[in-house]
């Protein structure tokens, strides 16, 4: 666990800081301000001043709404209501951890061999049969925001983060292979990666994981056709998935081996793999913490520990082609916990010279004439304090030759600011790196060794490079210079949302060709912004948020490839001045002279690249009841929601940051969505992207409590009682008609065009005598009981043949039913005072205290049903499993546990769903998803054809018998289900 609980949310002023109580007393989570007052007070344009601008392109109100940061909470269109990925991290390892501080690697690898072990049991037949239709991709191929819901008014093509690129050292219009290495999705490659629509085929399938943390075409190959893969993503998030080691190809990606001698990076994330280019031979790689599974909410994630329990996250270095690997450089040993290295590069003018960058620390060089090649600091990040350290600052750094010396680019930022008077991430430069590091002035990166290249003054030329990464420069923060450019330099963050269409086009790529020194010619520009391009002056091109990989094409680096959370990118090549736009944006002098110089070069057109490249990161999917096999809606990491209509092209159906989503039972135009947070949006419209309403401010009333990262949320599965929804923060909250009229909704709480002068959204928290947060509605809290408190509810399940009983569970492991759900008090705005909760896990010494990840209700009884648990049964011997089939008698105040993994493993279970047809269970985790038949013991893999992918979501139609699967990086999946029995067969089971 670490010491200093730092928790970062991308694009959104958050405040103020929310205590999540529970087992980890340090935890912490921002919660989004939402106060209407506020609002009202706030010197933003307000929404009511944005519609009233009639002369105003709706493409023209996003940006404005992107730029107003001091509306966060509510989707304020461009803005993007993502949380950044790390800001949930601690919670997700607490949860997956809980109780214990952290997870041994053992416990990981375990789970993974026992997997295998049963796959390959089942696909051999001695597990019994698999579902022979196997598992069906559904996409999508083609996500498409459309151009009313782009952050520019322009359509994008998306697809999921990217984590790294390659691309070989020939590229021409007639083959340019390109690399691509997704978050959660595997390696994808094109030999026509100048085509205006490459064509893409995951080669990775083989991998025993789909998390990718770099990709290395062997310097020493002419062919080009060496390449190691390392796997794991490196970005520190709490979703970049742990890998399992570095793949090798000798044939371009056609076929793989594992390298034998990586077996010190399995659950382990990997930021490098680099070839000294005069011996193939010698190999470095640095690794990184990584995490091992979720659930739909996101809870019962884990980074795996430092040493004693692993390999420690570091610098490792091998002599012989990768049999055998040393630990040359461990962060660890200088401040007792460390991410690890997040870099790696060999000096351009002497391989024996190698640099490492370590989160939290900065950069550090082992140099043969320096002190016998020890790793000293040669760069000290903003970040770094002796005495706690910032774990989650970063340093980006790019290596150059000019003048005979060796150049360093940096690009650094940490949760604690910059030197003296210039806070916020910035970049340097050294044109001298050879010489002592003593002679670096490590101490002082802005001494006479570093020139700095930023400054926060708007006016000053240096202020293109402020704060370029934000809060998020652990996350998204790389450095480029291309080869024999050294005067070139790129640099790549988060986006400033506050400038976008205003003082800039919010710098998420940066470029200069002078060194990031001002050019006289140019009016003293340093970097100009690469963000948006030359098509259009009201809906350009735009890259999207978040930036992770570059690579420029060889022989031309005006060509460049870009990677983010919004898939692939490619420039044009040639570059054209906008700096006209800035006279029409009402800026200050100082302000129309930085934007003038941003945008004095842009490229002339940014082409999406994503059409074939299926790597969405689905959180979850919901089905609509009247058309299951036509329709489905799917929240995304930072991809927003989109919807399937039975073809593998899904629009994007609003954007941020994609969670949960449902339909009204009876009446399915009507559906909601989450963002991250409890942050939901009704839609009275069906298919209508501008016709979401915002129905949370009851959600951030004082006393506000916490929540899991994506709230879990339902609509009540009952015709009956349509328009009744569910959502869990700390208690149970209901509304009983889809969270307000609809017309009035439309009015005041649309989140294009609302006013918001009401309270939007009437949820009511069950059992609270005020209707808000009290110790009674609160099921976490000490009335409940002393054991398993804190945390959040992490699962919220209703009987579709029931209308009175409701189950609920914590991340913790208490377990609540309530067999009055519906109850209706006279209390105005506390209409759900009558509901009475029971906690039911207390009944039972065999019920886990770990958290609950799936929660299926049996239909013929709904004081029945089977629950799943995340986490080790490891941690918690006295209590093991992680299926149960619970009952529970009201009458007698009676509930029973029976265990029913059997051969499952300890293998922690991210989702669970009942065929209630068959009786068949169905259980996901980090590696696939498995299936126990009814009247069986015995799991196996559910069927062929699904990749080696984490899976947090599942969800099961009887009427249409089919089962979708929800994955980490491989899109959507369907499995059609056997016919359902004749009564009798399933009388008997």
């Amino acid at each position: 666990m670490r010491s200093k609980s730092l928790v970062f949310v991308s694009a959104l002023v958050l405040t103020p800081t929310l205590l999540l109580a529970g087992p980890n007393s340090d935890k912490k989570l921002h919660q989004p301000k939402i106060s209407r007052t506020a609002l009202k007070t706030s010197t933003t344009p307000s929404r009511t001043s944005i519609q009233s601008s009639a002369e105003k392109t709706l493409a023209a109100r996003r940006l404005e709404m992107m730029r107003e940061e001091s509306l966060p909470g509510r989707l304020k269109n461009g803005g993007e209501p993502s949380g950044g990925p790390v800001s949930y991290e601690m919670e997700k390892l607490a949860n997956r951890a809980y109780p214990g501080k952290d997870i041994p690697l053992s416990f990981m690898q375990n789970a993974k061999q026992h997997f295998a072990r049963v796959h390959a049991e089942s696909a051999a037949g001695i597990r019994g049969p698999q579902i022979a239709t196997g598992w069906t991709s559904l996409g999508p191929t083609t996500a498409l925001y459309p151009a009313v819901l782009g952050r520019t008014g322009a359509a994008y093509i998306t697809s999921g983060r990217i984590s790294a690129l390659a691309i070989e050292n020939s590229c021409t219009t007639t083959r340019c292979r390109l690399y691509v290495g997704a978050a959660g999705g595997g390696v994808w490659r094109t030999d026509k990666a100048l085509s205006t629509t490459p064509t893409w085929t995951n080669i990775s399938d083989s991998f025993s994981t789909n998390a990718i943390g770099a990709i290395t075409i062997d310097p020493t190959d002419p062919s080009g056709n060496t390449i190691y893969v390392g796997t794991g993503e490196p970005n520190a998030s709490a979703d970049s998935g742990a890998g399992q080691g570095i793949y090798k190809s000798t044939d371009g990606g056609d076929s793989w081996s594992l390298l034998a001698g990586s077996d010190f990076a399995v659950n382990r994330s990997i930021s490098d793999v680099v070839i000294d280019p005069t011996n193939t031979n010698t190999i470095y790689v640095g690794t990184t913490r990584g995490i091992r599974g979720y659930s739909a909410v996101t809870g019962g994630a884990t980074g795996n520990p430092p040493p004693p329990t692993g390999q420690p996250a570091g610098l490792y270095k091998s002599v012989d082609g990768g049999n055998t690997f040393t630990l040359v450089f461990s962060p660890i040993d200088l401040i007792g916990f460390s991410e690890g290295v997040n870099q790696v590069a060999l000096d351009p003018s002497n391989s024996h010279v190698v640099y490492a960058a370590a989160f939290g620390l900065g950069i550090f060089r082992s140099a043969p004439f320096d002190h016998a090649g020890a790793y000293l600091q040669v760069f000290v990040s903003l970040g770094f304090v002796p005495t706690q350290g910032d774990f989650f600052s970063r340093s980006a750094f790019a290596l150059t030759t000019k003048g005979g010396h060796t150049r360093m680019y940096v690009g650094d930022g940490g949760g604690n600011g910059g030197p003296p008077g210039q806070p916020g991430a910035g970049v340097w430069r050294n044109d001298n790196m050879n010489q002592p590091a003593s002679a670096l002035d490590v101490a002082d990166t802005n001494g006479p060794s570093w020139k700095y290249l930023t400054s926060s003054t708007v006016g000053d030329p240096g202020y293109a490079t402020y704060n370029y990464c934000t809060g998020q420069c652990w996350y998204d923060n790389a450095i480029y210079t291309p080869h024999g450019q050294p005067d070139t330099v790129f640099v790549i963050g988060s986006f400033v949302y506050g400038e976008a269409g205003s003082l800039s086009n919010a710098r998420g790529v940066l470029r200069s060709t002078t060194a990031g020194d001002p050019d006289p010619a140019n009016n003293n520009r340093t970097f100009t912004d690469l963000t948006f391009d030359a098509t259009s002056a009201s809906a350009p091109n735009s890259i999207h948020p978040d930036q992770h990989a570059l690579v420029f094409k060889p022989g031309n680096p005006n060509v460049w490839f870009e990677g983010s959370d919004g898939g692939l990118v490619r420039s044009s090549g040639v570059y054209t001045d906008i700096s006209s736009q800035c006279g029409s944006r009402g800026l200050s002098a100082d302000g129309t002279t930085a934007c003038q110089r941003l945008l004095s070069s842009v490229p002339t057109k940014i082409s999406s690249l994503n059409t074939g490249l299926n790597t969405l990161q689905f959180q979850s999917l919901s089905i609509n009841p009247n058309n299951p096999t036509g329709e489905l809606l799917g929240g995304t990491q930072d991809n927003g929601t989109f919807r399937y209509h039975g073809t593998k092209t899904w629009p994007q159906t609003i954007g941020g940051d994609g969670g949960q989503s449902g339909f009204n039972p009876k009446y399915p135009s009507t559906r909601f969505h989450t963002y991250y947070a409890p942050q939901v949006d009704i839609n009275f419209h069906g298919q209508n992207p501008l016709g979401w309403d915002w129905i949370s401010d009851r959600f951030f009333a004082a006393p506000a409590e916490g929540w899991e990262f994506y709230i879990p949320i339902i609509a009540d599965p009952n015709p009956a009682k349509a328009g009744s929804m569910f959502a869990g923060l700390q208690g149970v909250w209901r509304t009983r008609d889809n969270g307000g009229q609809p017309a009035s909704l439309d009015l005041h709480c649309n989140e294009f065009f609302g006013d918001f002068t009401i309270t939007c959204g009437d949820w009511v928290e069950l059992g609270s005598a005020t209707g808000l947060s009290d110790a009674n509605g609160n099921l976490t809290s000490a009335t409940y009981g002393a054991d398993k408190g804190g945390g959040a509810i992490a699962n919220i399940a209703r009987a579709t043949t029931d209308k009175n009983t409701l189950w609920a569970a914590t991340s913790t492991g208490r377990v609540f039913v309530t067999k009055n759900a519906d109850a209706v008090s006279n209390v105005p705005g506390a209409d759900g005072s009558n509901v009475v909760m029971t906690r039911i896990d207390s009944l039972s010494a065999l019920a886990p205290n770990r958290f609950v990840s799936g929660i299926s209700i049996d239909p013929a009884n709904p004081n029945h049903a089977w629950i799943s648990y995340s986490g080790y049964t490891a941690r918690t011997p006295a209590t093991p499993g992680h299926v149960f089939d619970v009952t529970y008698d009201p009458v007698a105040g009676s509930a029973t546990w029976t265990s029913i993994d059997s051969n499952l493993g300890d293998i922690p279970v991210a989702a669970l769903v009942r065929d209630d047809a068959t009786g068949d269970l169905y259980a996901s985790n980090d590696f696939g998803v498995l299936r126990l038949p009814s009247g069986t013991s015995t799991w196996n893999t559910a069927a062929p054809g699904l990749p080696n992918v984490e899976v947090p979501g599942l969800v099961l139609s009887n009427s249409a018998r089919v089962l979708y699967a929800a994955t980490h990086g491989r899109g959507a999946y369907a499995l059609s289900l056997p016919a359902a029995p004749a009564a009798a067969a399933i009388a008997r089971k």
